[in-house]
């Protein structure tokens, strides 16, 4: 190849992968400016950070899917005098998600000194890696570990040493005590590894990967404890069992942003380059031969084994629990192609580099064609749960009742409101701080907790106050079903159906019982987050005869708004 064109091509892909780096650095920053306040998890992963001891810490720490790493550097964010208002916070999710960015840089040289073309053209303008990974959680922190872990691991098993032994079991470390996921993302990494250095029969070199792998999963024995008695306990309520069709929905959701389209381009290129890398590592000899197996075995052992931990922990998925994957596979991918498929043509053609070529267009065109749409999700905000807890502090009187539901959107809503109006949850909920699914698998087990939310929604109506009603309410007249105490009820555990019933008595006794219902109106124009978009709905007046609200409030009220999703 005539080495001046393949310079040119070397100073093309660095550009374009600069390009692409500045436009994602663009993505964080909108993103920064425009979410606005914390949705409930991001305000349940702050609060369980700052819980007033580190004993009170670790007790609550169950109730979430993230280690003791994150809260821990959450609480030295604070500690630090960063952490005063949301603006902070979010800035320290933006700090991470540009450290990302540069641990693509970092991974790519550390396989093969290359540089991010495919994973940046993968990942730079995905608005779902920006939001999940951005956000105030451990998402965007676990997937700059796994990156910083897969390529110490391999340099690792390239040439031992023990500096590299002590970076790779840091990295491992500090891994899996992000997101329990990490784990298994972390044994494909370790048998990949060891699969490598096992065709050439370095034993010590096994032993030093697969040591690595032993000290992160003796680190995480404390776990276990809390883990296998939330197991047993309130993860009953959630676990809805692996479900095949669920789990690729969230998938292709995540690989598919901003364009559905786009997962079918991971659908391809994922499977091309295991197949390359498998290929090319297998035949080939060399230190690329050993960089492709590694890589592609990877993608495989990764995908399979994090299907594994979905099944075996049987709860609900979400888009930004595949976020660590993505990052992995991408990374890897970055490692096999095009390289790989080079041995798969004749001389003739492979001595001109448009494999590389098309690489850079590849990249170019994702993030240009990708870049529009996703600057217009980078800024919906991550709720409107702050700007409807302003409203009410402002309009709800003393005597108001402010009733939320979902009951998980009070830990939000405990974060921004500040009325003197009193509020519950439905059902009500004896702490606010976090998502008490302990609290609720009780009140499950003990029977109808709803009499007193009904009982003040009541009075207030009677004594000429008004009911406001924050959540995703169905205003249809249908009397709720009663439910018997779980497990007995018609879904067992299962929370969903106990939730809907009991949700449903407030609107039930307000369209047989209040003279007035309306819908407080919003923004048409301002883009809010699925997961965390409200309507605000008030009551007035008492009826004693129990006909249903008939006319337009009650038709009005039913339709606005757009209901949450879990």
């Amino acid at each position: 190849m005539n080495p001046s064109r393949l310079k040119l091509v070397e100073y093309g892909e660095w550009f374009v992968c600069v390009f692409a780096s500045l436009a994602a650095v663009w993505l964080h920053l909108v993103f920064l400016t425009h979410a606005g306040g914390f949705w409930r998890d991001e305000a349940c992963g702050v609060a369980t950070a700052l819980m007033p001891t580190l004993r009170e810490l670790w007790r609550f720490l169950t109730l979430d899917s993230a280690g003791l790493v994150s809260p821990l550097l959450l609480r030295g964010w604070a500690t630090l005098g960063l952490g005063q208002s949301d603006f902070g916070w979010r800035l320290y999710g933006m700090l991470i998600g540009v450290a990302l960015l540069g641990g693509l840089w970092f991974n790519a040289r550390m396989l093969g000194g290359k540089w991010p073309v495919i994973s940046l053209g993968l990942l730079a303008a995905s608005p779902v890696l920006v939001r999940w990974g951005d956000s105030v959680r451990a998402y965007g922190l676990a997937c700059l570990l796994m990156l910083l872990t897969l390529g110490l691991v391999w340099l690792l098993a390239q040439r031992q040493s023990p500096r590299r032994f002590v970076l790779a079991a840091i990295a491992s470390v500090l891994s899996v005590h992000t997101l329990y996921g990490n784990a298994f993302l972390l044994l494909a990494v370790g048998l990949s590894a060891s699969v490598v250095c096992l065709r050439h029969r370095q034993w010590r070199a096994i032993a030093l990967v697969l040591g690595v792998g032993f000290i992160a999963a003796v680190s995480m024995l404390p776990y276990v404890p809390g883990v296998r008695a939330s197991s047993h306990n309130w993860w009953l309520i959630q676990k809805s069992g692996f479900l095949p069709d669920y789990v690729w929905f969230n998938f292709t959701h995540a690989a598919g942003s901003p364009y559905d389209w786009q997962a079918i381009v991971w659908e391809v290129l994922t499977p091309l380059a295991a197949v390359a890398g498998l290929v090319n590592g297998w035949r080939g000899k060399g230190p690329d031969a050993d960089l492709h197996l590694f890589a592609a075995l990877t993608i495989v052992l990764a995908a399979g084994l994090f299907m594994l931990f979905i099944s075996l922990s049987g709860l609900q998925t979400q888009l930004w629990y595949f976020l660590p994957l993505l990052v992995l596979v991408a990374a890897c991918a970055n490692a096999v192609l095009p390289e790989a498929l080079a041995g798969w043509f004749p001389a003739p053609v492979t001595a001109l580099p448009w494999l590389r070529v098309a690489g850079l267009a590849f990249v170019g065109g994702m993030v240009l064609i990708s870049w529009p749409r996703a600057d217009d999700l980078a800024r919906a905000r991550q709720t409107n749960v702050d700007q409807l807890a302003a409203y009410l502090t402002a309009k709800a009187e003393p005597g108001d009742v402010i009733v939320v539901h979902p009951w998980y959107c009070g830990v939000s809503f405990q974060r921004y409101y500040r009325g003197r109006a009193a509020w519950l949850t439905a059902p009500p909920m004896e702490d606010h701080r976090i998502q008490r699914f302990d609290v609720l698998m009780e009140q499950m087990r003990q029977g109808d907790p709803m009499p007193p939310v009904v009982r003040n929604c009541t009075e207030a109506l009677r004594s000429g106050h008004r009911v406001w009603l924050l959540g995703s309410f169905e205003f249809n007249g249908r009397k709720p079903p009663v439910l018997p105490k779980a497990p007995h009820g018609p879904q067992g555990w299962n929370e969903g159906s106990y939730e809907e019933a009991w949700a449903a008595q407030i609107p039930y006794l307000i369209t047989n019982h209040a003279s007035e219902l309306a819908a407080v109106p919003e923004d048409p124009h301002q883009a809010i987050n699925i997961f965390e978009h409200l309507p605000l709905y008030y009551a007035t007046g008492w009826r004693a005869d129990s006909a249903p609200l008939a006319g337009r409030d009650a038709q009005a009220a039913s339709s606005a708004g757009t209901p949450s999703k879990r």
